[in-house]
């Protein structure tokens, strides 16, 4: 029998962790049961896997990214999947958990509407509240992905909205760029 292939995030933070490596398939869970072998460290929710640390992880491979690795490329994917499955016999794909860039176009109360593209406006939740006005760029989350705190974006987000607004982007962007992924947060100063 095949194992459940799981869908991880992965998170690097050299100040904070060493070179250690982390994999978060479920944090919404706490383990109750920990594997270790070698440098790996499975962590399970009963037979669930919710988790994998890599410990000595520049033995395997060497990262200069901090936080959550939002967009890994196949090579890195491929790498991990297979260190895993040699070393705990699990099956995981790294996951994406991509940023968008989008525009505000309408805002009642505590509601904001968000232009991806031409024609597509959704309604989105905010994870912080901000001084956001009509026509300013901001950064959104689609409501399956992982956030940079390890928490899905669906868990800030009402029933019907299907982004997360995670912060502001400032800068003479042109429209036709909305939608498009992006990866460098900032803050508007006033």
């Amino acid at each position: 029998m095949e194992n459940k292939l799981y869908q991880a995030y992965l998170y690097f933070n050299y100040p904070a962790f060493n070179d250690i490596l982390i994999l978060v398939i479920n944090n919404e869970l706490t383990p109750n049961r920990v594997v270790s072998k070698g440098d790996f460290i499975g962590l399970y929710y009963n037979d669930e896997l919710i988790g994998v640390n890599i410990l000595n992880s520049n033995q395997y491979l060497k990262l200069r990214l901090g936080g959550l690795i939002h967009n890994p490329n196949k090579p890195l994917s491929d790498l991990i999947s297979d260190l895993v499955k040699n070393y705990l016999d699990e099956n995981i794909e790294l996951a994406s958990s991509p940023v968008l860039l989008g525009k505000v176009v309408n805002i009642e109360n505590d509601s904001y509407q968000i232009q991806l593209d031409k024609g597509s406006v959704y309604k989105c939740g905010i994870i912080e509240k901000t001084d956001l006005e009509v026509n300013d760029l901001v950064l959104i989350s689609p409501s399956y992905t992982r956030l940079e705190n390890g928490n899905l974006a669906s868990s800030y987000l009402k029933k019907d909205e299907k982004y997360l607004i995670i912060g502001q982007e400032e800068g003479d962007i042109d429209d036709i760029l909305l939608g498009v992924e992006t990866y460098t947060l900032s803050s508007k100063k006033k």
